[in-house]
């Protein structure tokens, strides 16, 4: 109940961020208000903090200057977990688990099918260029595609964080590690999946997957005209 724990408490708060970094806070006020409810505490100073998440973050994703600014600054096992988000769509927890048995050879090449933690569904994914450099890359006898640089499995709390250092070592302080789920959309039909595929693996409705990827056309550069006429194809199909 000291002012002084404050401080504290939100150095604690912030070495997640947004959706982790609110459930953290949200389970430690829960903890403070049941000890103030039962006259354990008088008082408590952890009420009214804004939530760092904001559930509208259409606008806000990696761009490749944003990924090649960070890949500057970090590691490279840090930085090939980040792209890895960015061309797969995977939520970190997911990432973290991916492994070479992920990995199927198709007649159109290779596809990433794997069970997802929060929906339990199997998400088919195809492999990017990019992405296909990265898997390409794993030492043989290594099974897991994302590795600390101690060759460690990754956890998600982990990775988030090595994410967060090295963002704000570049500069980029309004971006989180799960935006990159933005910019996947429009790999993934650069790709070649469809706008129903994109749709389903994400959990987003179609329009809402078409509306990302007008986004992410405009506000990156490096996305060429083509982007968009994929679009209004898949749109059609």
């Amino acid at each position: 109940d000291r002012p002084a724990v404050l401080a504290v408490a939100l150095k604690w708060r912030d070495q997640w961020d947004g959706k982790q970094a609110d459930y953290a806070w949200t389970v430690l006020v829960r903890l403070v208000s049941w000890a103030k409810g039962r006259k354990i505490l008088a008082s408590h100073q952890l009420e009214g903090q804004a939530r760092l998440y904001s559930a509208d973050r259409a606008e806000i994703i990696w761009t490749a200057s944003d990924l090649e600014a960070f890949a500057r600054v970090a590691p490279s096992v840090v930085t090939d977990a980040l792209t890895g988000a960015a061309e797969t769509g995977l939520r970190p927890g997911d990432l973290v688990q991916l492994s070479h048995a992920h990995v199927q050879s198709t007649p159109k090449g290779r596809r990433i099918r794997m069970r997802t933690n929060k929906r339990g569904r199997v998400a088919a994914i195809p492999v990017t260029q990019a992405m296909a450099r990265i898997i390409d890359a794993v030492p043989a006898g290594r099974m897991l595609i994302f590795v600390s640089s101690h060759g460690d499995a990754w956890d998600e709390r982990q990775l988030s964080k090595q994410v967060t250092i090295y963002r704000r070592k570049a500069g980029l302080e309004r971006l989180r590690l799960y935006d990159a789920r933005g910019t996947a959309c429009t790999r993934l039909l650069m790709a070649g999946a469809t706008l129903g595929e994109i749709a389903l693996h994400m959990g987003w409705s179609i329009r809402t997957a078409a509306k990302m990827i007008e986004v992410y056309a405009s506000l990156d550069p490096a996305m060429t005209d083509s982007v968009l006429v994929r679009l209004e194809t898949a749109k059609r199909a």
